[in-house]
């Protein structure tokens, strides 16, 4: 996703292998694109953290997504999907 919004750049293009190794170990995570959206950023640091919400997630809603990407003329507006997300991260949070 990061990739999109940078327009094709490569992650960590400065950095060997083994030093993004480390950096991300110790936490560093790659900078907001200017083209994404604050909302679409959220998303991916959800999706970088080691145990990431949005893997459970979408473990359990990987089919209904599969659907609305084989349908792009039913799929519905981005708000309604990011509403999607939100209530399927607030379904895997701890209580």
């Amino acid at each position: 996703m990061w990739e999109v919004f940078t327009e094709g750049r490569v992650p960590f293009e400065q950095n060997q292998n083994h030093e993004v190794v480390v950096m991300v170990t110790k936490g560093h995570r790659l900078y907001r694109p200017k083209l994404a959206p604050p909302a679409i950023y959220d998303i991916m640091q959800l999706s970088w953290r080691e145990v990431s919400p949005l893997t459970l997630s979408c473990r359990r809603s990987g089919p209904d997504l599969r659907s609305l990407l084989q349908r792009p003329d039913e799929r519905p507006p981005f708000s309604q999907l990011s509403h999607m997300i939100s209530d399927a991260l607030e379904a895997d949070a701890p209580n």
